[in-house]
């Protein structure tokens, strides 16, 4: 049976190797984890290493892949390129209630492309029409009260 971290990279339909989650070759992706979970990413957000094997056991993880159709030329962003906020509400709030939106952190696309993005994929190409961005966040069971 495979362990969190294969599952996690399985659903993300991303390259696994031990704790690492990357890219398949000739593919470019970024990411973005939350604080909340131990983690390590590649200097140029590529790739993302977690502490251990159970840092993602207990927590409930909301994970968004969004594709930036985009070739890696483009040079329109800004040095913090997207800045990621989160809504929430708890089962129990009334429905009435209208909470702001919180900033829990930004992505910096940088002007580089990882070892496995140059590299010819499965299918004989490097896809350089896009950018695959991988956000991962945490929904916290207890939050402050």
């Amino acid at each position: 049976m495979p362990d969190i971290v294969q599952r996690l990279g399985n659903q993300l339909d991303v390259a696994i190797k031990d704790l690492t989650l990357t890219a398949e070759n000739g593919e470019r992706l970024q990411f973005w984890c939350s604080n909340m979970i131990r983690h390590s990413m590649a200097p140029d957000n590529s790739s993302i290493t977690f502490d251990n094997k159970n840092e993602l056991q207990g927590h409930w993880l909301v994970c968004t892949t969004l594709v930036l159709n985009r070739d890696w030329t483009w040079d329109s962003l800004n040095p913090s390129s997207f800045i990621i906020h989160r809504k929430r509400t708890m089962g129990s709030d009334d429905p009435g209630i209208v909470k702001d939106f919180e900033r829990i952190g930004d992505l910096e696309l940088k002007k580089t492309a990882s070892f496995q993005a140059i590299q010819e994929g499965k299918d004989g190409k490097i896809h350089r029409e896009n950018t695959r961005l991988i956000l991962i966040d945490v929904v916290d069971v207890k939050p402050a009260v």
